[in-house]
């Protein structure tokens, strides 16, 4: 396939996923699949950043609200969204800010710091702290600004059951379905935190706060609001997050972890980035630690939103054994704790 018939599948199959939630962005996928000047600006995009969602949000990233667009963006708008097409007025923008759109889509990636994953991570850190007898040291991959690393300055609802700080900002809400996960008896002890991106995300700089709120989908509002005040939150001590290449830099970095702590290397939404080669390259190379590392798995690949999954693998000398936890909405709004699948969902 050509660059352009890649981009093309890649926005079509984004419309058929993403109608239900986002029909804005499902009308516009499926137009810009026989718009040859928007296929080559979208394609402009690095490898293994998908197209579509580079696209939607450069788009965002730039608009204001003195162009007709903007009002079919909540957060820029009033009123209610026209019930004109608002494709030509989309491809307006696009071609119009041609430089800037493009500009965006080569040198930014998809960065999504969505704090409610955190509803699936959570329950994790509890599970895996049956397995500990030390305090962890937390690494999480394509860690972006660091938000996830942050986990207990957040307040949690599954239902009857509550964790976090009364009065924190950000409120996370789950609806269960399945078993009552588990939740951490007392604070989770966390010896050390560090996140690893090739690209970090400040929260102090206003051009990389503003990148994470464009990726949010317009009319997306409660997501928008829970990311800014994470951000706020997280600015008056940011986790340390090391710009790094995680293949080349996570040896030296689970070494450096003292032996009185047990690392957890977790990655969110991160490994759809990847090739299969490098999953299997990171595999091997926990794997192949001199010591136990336990690897939190929240992960879904194409664009299979029925199947993110959470899974533990604990990493030991002379065995490796992995579990399925369960599954949970890609934007937390749900959580199904003790789902186990027919088959392996990697296959």
């Amino acid at each position: 396939m050509t660059r352009r018939e890649e981009t093309a599948a890649l926005f079509r199959t984004f419309a058929e996923a993403v109608g239900d939630e986002i029909p804005l962005y499902s009308r516009i996928a499926e137009a810009v699949v026989d718009d040859a000047e928007l296929l080559e600006l979208a394609g402009r995009a690095q490898p293994g950043q998908p197209p579509p969602n580079m696209l939607f949000a450069a788009v965002q990233y730039l608009l204001g609200g003195d162009h007709p667009l903007a009002a079919w963006y909540p957060a820029l708008s009033v009123s209610a969204a026209p019930s004109s097409d608002p494709y030509p007025v989309f491809r307006d923008f696009c071609l119009t800010h041609r430089h800037e759109v493009g500009e965006l889509v080569a040198t930014r990636r998809t960065q999504t710091n969505e704090v409610a994953r955190c509803l699936a991570l959570l329950p994790a850190l509890a599970d895996v702290l049956g397995l500990a007898d030390r305090p962890l040291s937390l690494v999480e991959i394509g860690a972006s600004a660091g938000l996830l690393l942050a986990f207990d300055r957040y307040r949690y609802s599954f239902d009857a059951d509550s964790w976090g700080p009364l009065d924190s900002p950000v409120q996370l809400r789950a609806e269960l379905r399945g078993r009552q996960p588990p939740l951490p008896s007392s604070p989770v002890p966390v010896g050390g935190r560090l996140g690893i991106d090739l690209n970090p995300v400040d929260v102090g700089d206003a051009s990389d706060v503003r990148w994470l709120d464009a990726l949010v989908w317009p009319g997306h509002e409660e997501r928008r609001s829970r990311l800014r005040s994470a951000v706020d939150l997280v600015a008056t001590d940011p986790p340390p997050v090391m710009m790094g290449d995680a293949l080349e830099v996570l040896p030296e970095v689970i070494d450096a972890v003292s032996p009185g702590e047990l690392p957890v290397v977790f990655h969110s939404f991160a490994l759809i980035q990847w090739t299969s080669g490098q999953r299997a390259q990171l595999d091997g190379l926990l794997a192949a630690a001199d010591r136990r590392v336990v690897r939190i798995w929240l992960e879904w690949f194409g664009y299979r939103r029925s199947l993110p999954i959470i899974k533990v693998v604990d990493y030991r000398p002379a065995s490796v054994e992995e579990r399925i936890l369960g599954r949970f909405h890609h934007h937390g709004r749900w959580l199904d704790w003790g789902w186990v699948p027919a088959s392996d969902p990697q296959s």
